[in-house]
């Protein structure tokens, strides 16, 4: 009777923080933006047989269609569930009290409150990474227990570490996620009087057979009907191999974020005459590769950094190849560059340097130099929330169509802005190519930029000839109540020699702006009118409450040390003469949680010294891990205490 009770007790809890999680984000929906979603719903909208981006968030998306379940509602319930089978899984280690506390906990994470209103892949990939652990403790604690691990279990973790590896490009995570586990099993198995090696060696098959069959299928499919091996447009093998060509080009010094510099790039035209037209595209300055590298990277002029070299080249070839426009004539048109650029390597016309990886500047020692300090990088970023942004209408046809977006839950903008201005170049060598304004905090990465419309200034122009003593031409700029996120305005100038980005002055001051660190170009603002709303939906005013919630600094401040504690602490009572089997499962739970934690904290703080600057959504799911590694220390420190007062 007392189990019957606990179980209505747990089942009612579950009900009742599900329902309250729904209610909290039942007015959220799908924000339409020029940035990797529209991509990503394009991509959808058009077909997903074409060579792309990874296809595995487009066909979640297209289920979702399929379906007629609303994409905001169908993540969220993903997630919902995704939670409730990792408590599942934990619940033997941690008790049931702890469980109710850990499931509340992770359905109300910050994290999930806004990035799952965009169509990224992120969203769905905190998901998986939170089933997959589910899986992966479970089949850990039934090793332990020496019970065996059902064949359903392992297909289920073999399914979704292998529909990882289409979501987003981490297979070398995954394969140190499947070797780690391994690790464990065997390491439990020897613990084990039974040691059933020939069951584990049949399951991991089972599960290595989906997930190679599950990660391979794009590749065999394009290599089937496009002749070419490969997942997606980018890690194309031809145009992976002609990046690592273009990085090994010895030029120095390394410049972080730049693998492959302007100075290797001119050497690579020179050497090869393929390549060589493709120069004039690649080369613009007002390309926007070049443009975001420079304003969103903060790299030199002329430089394209790593976030954006992986896609200018692809995109220049496809402008001027001959039809028929094909993924396999693509791959020929970089065999014939490669072929040009190795001979030219062969021969001494160029010199070659060791390369890690193609998108990382620097070689073996910067990398193990950059991790602690990149380590704690991006341990800090899982802690930057995405913030709420508000619908820009991007094309909100396709949104609509494929998100299934219940549109009267869309929020148009909350601020409307109208700004008028002029700027004029100091250096007559200095051409303006454009203005452009955006609202909200970059550092989101969806910050989205809107062209200023082009005026004549004949009226500063006018003033500054007469003050100088030589004739100057101003040029004017203005919006006109157009819809901008939340937060501060940002006003860029493209001009021929980089872009110069600043924040909005006081109305009628003229600011300086250098370029090169000299004086470049005056500007002032005429006007500027922003009006927005004084309230809020009751969901975001809850959303913003739980996001600012005391508890979570609690998180960051001890979530990398309370579990090497307990780690610490556990592991003379979980192996060898002193071992209990109830301290033992716990333990080999979070050894294997951190593990994970430990592995992609080392990945994206790497990437985040020597690639490009990581966004905060690529580490989401690392919260919800950090909290169940809270939870479980906790509960075996406290184990530890208990058997220590015992006499």
């Amino acid at each position: 009777m007392k189990m019957r009770w606990r179980a209505w007790i747990m089942t009612i809890f579950v009900i009742v923080v599900v329902f309250l999680k729904i209610m909290v984000v039942s007015e959220n929906e799908i924000i339409a933006l020029p940035d990797d979603s529209a991509g990503f719903v394009k991509f959808v909208h058009f077909g997903i047989t074409d060579l792309g981006p990874p296809v595995g968030y487009p066909i979640w998306l297209m289920l979702g269609q399929l379906l007629g379940v609303p994409q905001r509602l169908a993540v969220e319930l993903l997630y919902i569930l995704s939670c409730w089978l990792l408590c599942r899984a934990a619940k033997p280690a941690i008790g049931q009290g702890a469980t109710l506390a850990l499931f509340a906990l992770l359905v109300f994470s910050p994290v999930t409150f806004h990035l799952f209103d965009h169509a990224l892949s992120d969203s769905l990939y905190v998901s998986l990474v939170i089933l997959g652990v589910a899986l992966s403790v479970r089949l850990l604690h039934l090793l332990g227990n020496g019970a065996s691990p059902g064949g359903l279990l392992w297909l289920g973790l073999g399914s979704v570490l292998g529909y990882m590896a289409i979501v987003r490009n981490e297979s070398q995570l995954l394969l140190v996620w499947a070797a780690w586990l391994a690790l464990l099993c065997l390491w439990i198995l020897r613990q084990s009087p039974s040691r059933r090696y020939g069951q584990l060696i049949r399951g991991g098959a089972l599960a290595t057979g989906v997930a190679l069959s599950l990660a391979n299928s794009p590749a065999v499919f394009h290599g089937v009907v496009d002749g070419v091996w490969g997942s997606t447009m980018s890690q194309m093998p031809s145009h992976m191999r002609l990046l690592r060509n273009l990085a090994s080009i010895d030029v120095r010094p390394r410049v972080r974020y730049i693998s492959v510099s302007s100075q290797a790039r001119a050497l690579a035209y020179a050497h090869s005459p393929t390549l060589a037209g493709l120069r004039d595209t690649v080369e613009r300055a007002d390309s926007p590769y070049v443009l975001a590298s420079q304003h969103q990277g903060g790299l030199p002029a002329g430089e394209i950094g790593n976030g954006w070299i992986w896609h200018v080249f692809n995109d220049a070839a496809i402008q001027q190849l001959p039809n028929p426009r094909t993924v396999g004539n693509l791959s020929r048109f970089w065999d014939q560059v490669n072929a040009e650029l190795e001979a030219a390597f062969s021969e001494g016309r160029l010199q070659r340097r060791s390369v890690v990886h193609p998108l990382i500047a620097g070689d073996l020692g910067t990398v193990f130099a950059s991790m602690p300090v990149g380590i704690l990088q991006a341990y800090r970023k899982i802690f930057d929330f995405m913030p709420a942004v508000t619908d820009q209408g991007f094309a909100q046809d396709i949104f609509d169509e494929v998100c299934l977006r219940r549109t009267h839950l869309v929020k148009t903008s909350e601020s409307r802005v109208s700004l008028r201005g002029w700027v004029l170049p100091v250096d007559a060598s200095v051409v303006l190519l454009g203005v452009q304004v955006a609202g909200g905090n970059s550092s989101n990465g969806v910050q989205s930029w809107m062209s200023a419309h082009i005026t004549t200034r004949d009226d500063v122009s006018a003033a500054f000839s007469n003050e100088w003593g030589r004739a100057v031409h101003a040029t004017g700029f203005e919006l006109s109540s157009v819809d901008v996120p939340p937060g501060p305005l940002t006003i860029r100038y493209l001009t021929n020699r980089g872009v110069v980005t600043d924040g909005v002055g006081q109305l009628g001051t003229v600011q300086r702006r250098d370029i090169e660190g000299s004086e470049a170009l005056l500007s002032a603002l005429d006007h500027l009118e922003r009006t927005v709303p004084s309230q809020a939906w009751i969901g975001l005013n809850a959303q913003s409450a739980l996001a600012g919630w005391e508890a979570w600094s609690v998180v960051l401040w001890l979530g990398p040390f309370v579990p090497i504690f307990a780690l610490v602490g556990g592991a003379s009572r979980s192996f060898g003469a002193h071992s209990e089997n109830h301290v033992r499962q716990p333990w080999i739970a979070l050894l294997f949680i951190f593990g994970i934690v430990i592995q992609r904290l080392t990945f994206y703080g790497v990437m985040d010294e020597l690639a490009w600057q990581v966004e905060h959504r690529y580490v989401a799911p690392l919260f919800a891990l950090l909290i169940v590694l809270l939870i479980i220390s906790v509960m075996l420190l406290r184990v530890r205490l208990a058997r220590t007062r015992t006499p």
